[in-house]
């Protein structure tokens, strides 16, 4: 009997392909058998936590987003900061100078509103997200260590 995929195991399916990743290659990056990552794919296996973890950092998205739980709890209407929330909206990759932690501590009426309509979304239209915004912080961070390298 075919067994329905589980959340986590269609999400890392669905972000292999969107990526262009072949299982094989998945499986050797975060040091799993092929076989095991194909019976997580198919519901057949749970992920361990390990597991989760080292695909999210492979694919740089939170373990949240993995387990499905890209909501962001509702904070109260005093508190304009992220605070404990920060830890479900971001994935932890930001190092670049120019955007210390403290700097994101509160949130524009446009992020807010950014982020309204990302959870509108189904996970197809987060993933798409997720992946634009993912290649245009490389391509910032790629810029800035071009600037960098640059002898004056």
């Amino acid at each position: 009997m075919l067994q329905e995929p589980t959340n986590i195991g269609r999400r890392i399916y669905d972000l292999r392909i969107e990526r262009d990743v072949q299982q094989r290659e998945l499986a050797k990056a975060i040091h799993l058998h092929q076989s095991v990552l194909n019976r997580i794919e198919k519901g057949t296996r749970p992920a361990r936590d390990a597991e989760i973890r080292a695909i999210a950092l492979f694919f740089h998205v939170s373990a949240d987003d993995l387990l499905g739980m890209a909501s962001v709890p509702e904070s109260s209407p005093d508190d304009e900061r992220i605070g404990s929330s920060v830890s479900e909206c971001t994935t932890g990759y930001d190092t670049s100078p120019t955007h210390p932690p403290a700097s994101r501590k509160r949130i524009s009426p446009e992020e807010h509103d950014l982020i309204e309509k990302y959870r509108e979304l189904d996970n197809r239209g987060q993933t798409t997200v997720r992946h634009v915004l993912y290649g245009e912080y490389r391509y910032l961070q790629k810029q800035q260590t071009d600037k960098q390298g640059t002898p004056m």
